[in-house]
């Protein structure tokens, strides 16, 4: 039973992950605190399962659930004592969640989990072998060309071939525009870097 001056509000469970693993087990849990709280559940969605920043009674991974609700203000306290009580509901973190729009509230419902498998229906079409389609070339190149290693016969960039023509660069003695400026000549006796 909803009362009329009852408010939007989304929750985060932590529940242990070996009853987060059965969905239907945990929204259950769930559901059975909103019941006792008198509080109407919207939506119900396991969120993700992390480690913990530190231990909450000897768990040290759990499941986040998050659910949306509407229920009257004095029902958070009951709703924080049964997941107090509760062996399996580790922690609850109650909000107002009046920045949500019904037409978001909407869309959040639609958005379906990822956890859950695909609808079972036609696969997806597949291409015949040796078909293309036009945006398609044959024989395309990989998007990030690796260079191969260098073998020990093939020329490198720092080593020319031997039969490569090669400059005369003893004669310059002008330092090029890229290398840095040569270093002045230091006294060892100078404590001073």
């Amino acid at each position: 039973m909803v009362l009329q001056d009852s408010k939007l509000y989304e929750a985060m469970f932590l529940v242990e992950t070996n009853i987060a693993s059965d969905s239907e087990a945990t929204k259950g849990m769930i559901q059975t605190v909103m019941d006792r709280a008198h509080a109407e559940l919207l939506i119900c969605r396991l969120w993700d399962e992390r480690r913990l920043a530190y231990d909450i009674d000897k768990h040290k991974r759990a499941a986040y659930v998050l659910c949306y609700f509407r229920a009257n203000g004095t029902a958070i306290s009951s709703i924080e004592r049964d997941v107090q009580l509760s062996e399996h509901l580790l922690r609850v973190l109650v909000l107002r969640a009046d920045h949500i729009s019904p037409e978001e509230l909407e869309r959040i419902k639609d958005v379906p989990d990822p956890r859950t498998p695909p609808p079972s229906g036609p696969p997806p079409a597949q291409k015949e072998p040796g078909s293309q389609t036009q945006t398609e070339k044959p024989d395309a190149p990989a998007a990030v060309d690796t260079p191969e290693p260098p073998t020990d016969d093939a020329p490198t960039e720092d080593a020319p071939a031997e039969d490569a023509p090669t400059e005369d660069t003893s004669t310059t003695d002008t330092p090029s525009e890229d290398a840095p400026p040569p270093e002045p000549e230091r006294n060892p006796a100078d404590p001073t870097p």
